[in-house]
């Protein structure tokens, strides 16, 4: 973000407002990913908590058209998730700051420091969670607080803080870079989201405008759903190919989204082959994991599979957690923690095969655990990796073994 090198043009108490308003985001667990040490408090920062952004800085007229354009800028990358706060000297009234703050979009707040007023603007807007001082209760807070002589030095210790933060992730992302080579393209990421389309438009070819909803059982198991009955009769291929089927259309919307937002970076930390690697091995634990807890559903879908790349990348976390910078690794952990406890709202529901979520998770994150590579060099498995996969793959195999022995069948078909 650019700083301003000239004088801000406001006075010492909007600098004072900034200050806290500042420390008050360092309270509410907000840290800083973005400013200039040297000008501050006089330059713009931006800081972030789980995903939501806040840009702050001093407001005065002549850079009143500067502000716009990074405001502008930093508005199109992250759009309704970060929020602008400014402070200064200008009567919330006064028409230029006024035109100003009704055309910004997204949520800006501004604070008269002299007369102690704010304007608030706040669209509607699909997050449930906005920044402490995009709310009036937050900003008459801001106005009526105090300040002690720690909160400045708090706030440049942080600040610093948050500048090696960021440069230890930029020279993160610069070595991943170079590793991934071509993976830098996640073309089998595509490849396994069109494999889904295309055996989705064949079953909607065949069985009609129903399958959008409502798949017949015959069409899944046609297309090679998993099925109990049929695996112990020696079709042991379905515990494969059902990862590729799909129960209607939302079932594969929410698959192919989860496929792009899991399968990406993994196959920028871990090349193609190791992302291939985990989805079909996971696939594989999961489809073993629902016939042993539900041998007589017709089970579809690429769940296991995108849960099996969720334990990967957990994998990798903790394989290589030195090789990941404190920062990223922390929103890593996040990430995975919101997936797992988002699986975990809705673990008791009919209609999701948990069984399938918790094998495939496992089976990733072991595979991981095995043959995975640090996300900032290439190297070989090694001959340790590769004999932790093959007794992966025997334990699969003997699981899988046992399961379908282990079955209470019919005699009939379904």
């Amino acid at each position: 973000m650019d700083p301003f090198d000239e004088p801000t043009g406001v006075s010492a108490e909007a600098l004072t407002l900034l200050v806290r308003a500042q420390r008050m985001l360092l309270d509410a667990g907000y840290r800083y990913v973005g400013g200039d040490l040297e000008n501050w408090p006089r330059a713009l920062v931006q800081m972030q908590r789980h995903g939501l952004h806040v840009v702050l800085g001093p407001a005065a007229i002549a850079h009143l058209r500067d502000i716009a354009d990074i405001w502008a800028r930093a508005w199109n990358q992250a759009g309704p998730a970060i929020s602008l706060v400014l402070v200064g000297d200008l009567d919330t009234r006064e028409s230029t700051i006024f035109r100003f703050l009704e055309q910004a979009p997204g949520h800006v707040a501004y604070v008269d420091a002299q007369s102690g007023q704010f304007h608030l603007r706040r669209p509607r807007s699909p997050w449930a969670s906005l920044p402490p001082l995009l709310k009036r209760r937050g900003l008459r807070r801001l106005l009526a607080g105090r300040d002690d002589d720690s909160s400045a030095d708090r706030c440049r210790t942080a600040l610093r803080q948050g500048q090696q933060e960021a440069q230890q992730t930029q020279a993160f992302h610069d070595q991943a870079r170079q590793a991934a080579g071509a993976a830098r393209k996640p073309m089998l990421t595509y490849l396994l989201m069109g494999s889904f389309v295309a055996v989705f438009a064949a079953m909607l070819a065949v069985g009609g405008p129903r399958t959008l909803t409502d798949p017949s059982p015959n069409l899944l198991l046609r297309f090679g759903a998993d099925y109990g009955f049929f695996v112990a009769q020696g079709q042991y291929w379905r515990m494969l190919t059902s990862a590729f089927v799909h129960i209607g259309a939302i079932h594969l919307l929410l698959n192919l989204m989860g496929m792009y937002y899991f399968g990406q970076p993994l196959e920028y930390f871990q090349g193609r082959w190791r992302l291939g690697a985990y989805f079909l091995f996971s696939a594989l634990a999961g489809s073993v994991a629902s016939l042993w807890r539900h041998p007589m559903t017709i089970s579809a879908g690429a769940s296991g599979g995108l849960f099996g790349l969720v334990g990967a990348m957990a994998g990798m976390v903790i394989r290589y957690h030195h090789d990941i910078p404190p920062a990223l690794r922390k929103s890593l952990r996040q990430w995975l923690m919101t997936v797992l406890l988002y699986n975990a709202v809705f673990l008791f529901h009919p209609a999701i095969d948990n069984a399938a979520h918790i094998g495939g998770f496992i089976g990733g994150l072991l595979l991981a655990l095995a043959v995975g590579r640090s996300p900032i060099r290439r190297h070989p498995v090694g001959w340790a990796g590769l004999a932790g996969a093959v007794v992966l793959l025997a334990g699969l195999f003997a699981a899988a073994v046992h399961v379908i022995r282990a079955l209470n069948l019919p005699t009939v078909n379904p």
